[in-house]
């Protein structure tokens, strides 16, 4: 996995129609320590740490109603329950209910080493 060298990155997520989760590309960094999500779209969003391509269950996941916006503190690689987020099955996943959902993703990364 790659350190990047930003304070922030940040991506769109777009997942085309429910139960056809998507992952995060790229995915967070070693020294990514925070993530926010906001979803502006329409229809509540899921995150997940799983496998894209299938739906994320209720439960499975962070719901994120539209309009909404959550933090979540992962800590860096070395201080990170599970590692890095390369491992298969283990992937940051969106999914969408109710229709097509769009986030922004950013990631908050210490600068220097992980």
């Amino acid at each position: 996995m790659a350190i990047s060298t930003n304070t922030l990155d940040s991506q769109r997520v777009q997942v085309a129609a429910p139960g056809t989760s998507v992952a995060a590309s790229p995915q967070p960094y070693e020294n990514t320590h925070t993530l926010v999500v906001y979803n502006r779209g329409a229809n509540v969003v899921r995150v997940a740490i799983g496998t894209a391509g299938g739906a994320i269950a209720i439960g499975g996941g962070t719901e994120i109603p539209a309009s909404g916006a959550i933090t979540l503190a992962i800590g860096t690689s070395t201080n990170r329950a599970g590692g890095n987020f390369d491992a298969p099955g283990r992937v940051l996943i969106f999914d969408a209910t109710g229709g097509a959902g769009d986030c922004i993703v950013t990631y908050l990364n210490s600068i220097g080493a992980s």
